[in-house]
């Protein structure tokens, strides 16, 4: 499965590394206008959604599922491979530049580690939930079909969230127990993912190549 891992890795690893710099260096300008550190992370993470979704076109245009039936290999880890690429740039993007937002955060705006280190896991939570619903269309459908419908579930959580965010309050005084709730949401998280991956493998194994 690592060979699976670094495939998708090798492939994308120029335009990777060339997307990377030049989205933080235009958001870091956009950060600097807005006097906020933030944006970084969250953009970032963003990038790293559409890089995986960029390596299922990889995929197609190889024709690489037909000829990986072929190897010595399962389709259940072809999927898992996949959501392991996937939810790890994700995942390890998001930390190291909530690390660097904090950091450059301390030597100049001042935000707080605390808000930027919230608001970038909370968004990483909302970016893993939309992983969670695309790889499913793209495995059932391929890259070339998928794609409206992965627009289409980027786009419905920022909608629902700017209608319904005026009429969630938080009543004044009341005690929250933010430690209980995180680790629920963790726990859905999980769910969640998991779920997607059963998904994903019985549509996949449906597929004829």
């Amino acid at each position: 499965m690592t060979g699976l891992i670094l495939k998708d890795f090798y492939a994308l690893r120029n335009y990777l590394y060339k997307q990377l710099a030049l989205m933080a260096i235009i958001f870091l300008g956009i950060g600097l206008a807005f006097k906020s550190c933030s944006l970084l992370p969250i953009m970032l993470m963003m990038l790293m959604v559409m890089t995986a979704m960029s390596s299922f076109n990889v995929d197609e245009s190889a024709k690489w599922d037909g000829y990986a039936l072929t190897l010595p290999v399962t389709r259940e880890q072809i999927v898992g491979a996949k959501y392991l690429f996937s939810v790890g740039i994700l995942l390890i993007t998001g930390a190291v530049t909530t690390l660097l937002a904090i950091l450059f955060d301390a030597l100049t705006f001042h935000e707080g580690a605390l808000s930027i280190a919230a608001g970038a896991g909370a968004v990483a939570l909302v970016y893993l939930v939309i992983l969670c619903v695309i790889l499913p269309l793209y495995f059932k459908f391929g890259a070339e079909k998928a794609r409206l419908l992965s627009t289409l579930a980027f786009l419905l959580p920022f909608f629902a969230t700017f209608f319904l965010l005026p009429y969630v309050q938080i009543p004044e005084g009341s005690a929250i127990p933010w430690a209980a709730v995180c680790i629920g949401v963790i726990g859905l998280t999980v769910l969640i993912i998991t779920l997607s991956y059963w998904i994903s493998t019985v549509l996949y194994r449906s597929r004829e190549f």
